[in-house]
C-alpha cells in the first residue's frame, strides 16, 4: 500500500511532507509508513485520497480490492 501512496503521491507533483501535514499525519510517522514499517489505518487512507483528490481505491492494497470485487 505505501507503494500505491507513494506514486499517487508522486505523480501528484507535490512533497510528501506538505501530503502529510495537510492530512494530518504527523511527518515522523508518515516516514514510517510511507516506507513500509507500519501500515496506514483506513482512516489515514481516506483522508491521503482526499489531500490527494483520488478515489481511496487508489490507494487500497490490491488484496483489498480482489476481496471487494
Amino acid at each position: 500500500m505505501a507503494d500505491k501512496v507513494a506514486a499517487t503521491i508522486l505523480r501528484s507533483g507535490r512533497s510528501k511532507a506538505s501530503i502529510a501535514s495537510i492530512a494530518g499525519i504527523p511527518h515522523t510517522t508518515f516516514t514510517r509508513k510511507i516506507n513500509g514499517h507500519t501500515e496506514f489505518t483506513v482512516g489515514e487512507i481516506l483522508r491521503l485520497a482526499e489531500v490527494l483528490d483520488v478515489p481511496p481505491s487508489t490507494l487500497a492494497p490490491s488484496a483489498l480490492l480482489a476481496v471487494a470485487s
